[in-house]
């Protein structure tokens, strides 16, 4: 008893640094454990296996914990918890009937789709939901800077280590480049949030604007060494949009000072040599490859949406893997990378109709949020960063930061 007490009263004491450890976990943690696998020559995919249990755990805590202090009913009827268990458990059903009645040959095991859906997105989605409220929330998004520039930091070394920036794009065995490159853009735009809103009744938690600008220089390395076009363009879109939309509030401090200048001076530099560096990309920007993705993904589309209009309502299930793996366009992709055009194809619009409404609640949230301080700004860039990443890549179920930022979003108070 005396030792769950002391535990309860450390957590208590310190519950923002280890919401924002967990939190820098879920979007910085994959880059660092698996840059820190390779230098100790560890088998990655069991790693990262194990850190997606130890995530999962974490959350399911959490939410058990709601249960115990009797909370979690008065909470859990928020209408984006409903909606994101109606889909997942749609998902699952279609799965499961695919799977054991229509024995649908699967391109992706079983276990690995019910582990990324109900394991890492439905639960990340539904305890981030129930800690939207939390009142330190912000501060524990400034934390997060801190331990994303030093877990994304610590995952530069261990890179430029092995297998060294010789090797042309930021990405190792089972740690996909997109993946990097979006945890490097999470830190980028969580780093000039705290930069635009310099307001101490806004943003009371930004100690120290070197922290951002080494966040920003760390992030935008990675984004751009992984050579990932969507995430680039991503990060300069929502950033120009920030800093646009900040010079007319009364709100942001943010200017062209000298510090500013030398910063964006220090970043051209920073590009330039990344850009010379990495082969990969300048393959990609100065060769056909520019447009052989896009064409790609539209044929992935254009499949699904004739999948669909066969069965609208219901779909045609995961019978999609074999349709897209068939095209022998882009060898091992069984997905469309865009998760409207998936949901359609897997489950029709009895399944695409809660996931629309998942991504609707905290759209409609972010254009309800009354004063734009560091905590709103904050969300509303790594919801519109998760947002155009559903548009272009991955599936369903491989990105739980998705459903951990608009949890985040729809469960916070206006």
């Amino acid at each position: 008893m005396y030792i769950m007490e002391r535990i309860l009263q450390f957590t208590r004491k310190n519950s923002v640094e280890i919401a924002a450890l967990v939190l820098s976990f879920a979007l910085f943690g994959q880059v660092f454990f698996s840059s820190l696998a390779n230098v100790l020559s560890l088998d990655n995919r069991s790693v990262m296996l194990a850190f997606r249990l130890c995530l999962m755990l974490i959350n399911d805590c959490y939410i058990l914990f709601f249960f115990f202090q009797k909370k979690f009913f008065s909470i859990a009827i928020k209408s984006w918890i409903i909606v994101i268990v109606v889909f997942w458990t749609l998902y699952t059903i279609r799965l499961f009937c695919d799977v054991f009645l229509a024995k649908v040959n699967l391109s992706v095991p079983l276990w690995e789709l019910l582990a990324w859906g109900l394991g890492s997105s439905l639960v990340s989605g539904v305890a981030a939901c129930l800690f939207a409220p939390f009142i330190n929330l912000g501060r524990v998004l400034y934390k997060a800077i801190e331990f994303g520039v030093a877990l994304l930091g610590i995952s530069v070394i261990c890179f430029a280590l092995n297998p060294g920036f010789e090797q042309g794009g930021f990405y190792l065995d089972h740690l996909n480049a997109i993946t990097a490159a979006n945890a490097g853009c999470s830190l980028v735009l969580l780093s000039l949030s705290s930069l635009i809103v310099r307001d101490y009744y806004l943003n009371p938690y930004s100690y120290s604007k070197y922290v951002s600008f080494l966040g920003i220089a760390i992030g935008s390395f990675i984004v751009i060494f992984s050579a990932t076009r969507g995430a680039i363009l991503a990060m300069i879109i929502i950033s120009l949009f920030g800093i646009w939309s900040a010079k007319g509030s009364s709100s942001s401090r943010f200017s062209f000072s000298a510090p500013s200048l030398l910063t964006a001076f220090s970043f051209g530099i920073l590009v330039v040599f990344v850009l010379s560096s990495s082969d990969l990309l300048l393959d990609k920007i100065l060769t056909s490859r520019l447009w052989d993705t896009v064409f790609t993904r539209i044929e992935f589309w254009k499949v699904c949406l004739s999948e669909f209009l066969t069965s609208p309502l219901y779909g045609v299930g995961f019978n999609i893997q074999s349709s897209l793996g068939s095209l022998e366009i882009e060898q091992g992709i069984y997905f469309p990378h865009n998760y409207i055009f998936e949901s359609l194809a897997i489950g029709g619009l009895l399944l695409t109709l809660p996931l629309l409404t998942c991504f609707l609640i905290p759209i409609t949230k972010i254009f309800g949020f009354k004063r734009m301080n560091f905590l709103h700004l904050s969300l509303s860039f790594l919801a519109s960063q998760v947002i155009i990443y559903s548009m272009h890549n991955g599936h369903l179920g491989e990105y739980p930061a998705f459903w951990l930022i608009l949890g985040l979003v729809a469960g916070r108070e206006s």
